[in-house]
Formats: structure tokens, sequence, C-alpha cells
């Protein structure tokens, strides 16, 4: 199985859209688009326009999985909003994301002057809920009633304040539990100093 990342185009966006899960469907036409198609040629604008990194797994020689992240406000480019949706491959693209990420995701950050990224989801698309906490984004709050059609969703937010590169290149993810600092990466805990 031939897997890779690539920078995200619209026909990469809009094939992937059109061929998301229908949980993602659901979740894209709940969040404002009025069609898939509205939904990517709008991602894809935003990326050129406002700024921001999107980025398409490709599974044997077809686009699988798109995600990135996108500015909010030109007038505030350190706040963007992450996306993401997938078909019914995703699950062989998450290794390779897995992989990406430890690599490439804070540097990108940086380069952007990224210090918070907010993301939405479905309150029923659990899926999307553990990938974001994968992700080492926190959950902030219930959105009754924010989606289309009275839909609830929910917020989460990466902050950069809380995560600092740790031995071997990992990110480590700065917190306190019963008064020790925690590691996101079970490869490289982190110290007290971290």
């Amino acid at each position: 199985m031939d897997i890779e990342i690539r920078e995200a185009t619209l026909r990469d966006l809009s094939y992937v859209c059109a061929n998301a899960i229908e949980l993602d469907k659901e979740e894209i036409l709940a969040a404002g688009p009025r069609t898939l198609t509205e939904c990517a040629v709008l991602t894809h604008y935003f990326l050129t326009t406002v700024g921001g990194f999107g980025r398409v797994v490709w599974v044997d020689g077809n686009p699988e999985f798109c995600f990135g992240f996108n500015r909010q406000s030109e007038l505030m480019p350190w706040l963007f909003s992450a996306w993401a949706w997938g078909t019914e491959k995703k699950a062989l693209c998450m290794p390779e994301i897995s992989r990406w990420a430890r690599a490439e995701i804070i540097g990108l950050f940086d380069e952007w002057g990224v210090k918070r990224i907010e993301a939405r989801a479905s309150a029923h698309h659990y899926d999307a809920h553990r990938w974001l906490e994968w992700m080492n984004f926190k959950r902030e709050c219930e959105l009754p009633e924010w989606g289309r059609d009275g839909m609830n969703f929910v917020q989460y937010a990466w902050l950069r304040s809380d995560h600092v590169f740790g031995p071997y290149g990992n990110v480590v993810r700065k917190g306190k539990s019963n008064g020790r600092t925690f590691s996101s990466s079970a490869a490289a805990p982190a110290t007290a100093d971290d």
C-alpha cells in the first residue's frame, strides 16, 4: 500500500469531500456550507487568500483524507480553525498523519505564528473527538444548536503555549496531573522542567 501526504488542491479537497463518510458529510453541511462542493471551494479559497495550510493523504493513488488549518481572520492572524474529513479509507491514513504531525506540525504552526486553533465537531461524531484529543486539542465547551437545523456541536482548542519540544524532537504537552508534568508522547516522558 502506497501512502503519501501532499499539499491540498481544490481537486483533491472536492474529491474527498464528495466521497467523505456520512458523519463527516453531515457535520460539514451542519457547519455552514450549503453543498459539499461549496465546502471544498470555500476551504481552498480561505487557504489561498486568508492563509493557512491544508494537506491531503493519498492511498494507492487516490485522495482519501484531508485536514488543515485556516486563519480565522486577517485581524487576528494568530487564531486558526482546524478542519478534516475523509473517506471510508481514512483509518489507513492515521499512521502516516501521526508520523507527519510529529515531524512537521509544530514547525508549521510556528512559521504561521499560530497561538490558538479552534475546532468544532458535531456532538455525536466521537471519532472526530478522539482525533482532536489525539492531536492534543482540549475540549472547551458544548455549543447547543450551533449547527444548521439545531445540531449540537462541541468546541476544542489547541494552544501553542501548552506545547514544547521534548527529548528526541517529540512534542510534549505541558500540563499537571497530581503535581507532575505529563507528556503526550509515551516514547519521551516529560520531566518537571519541561
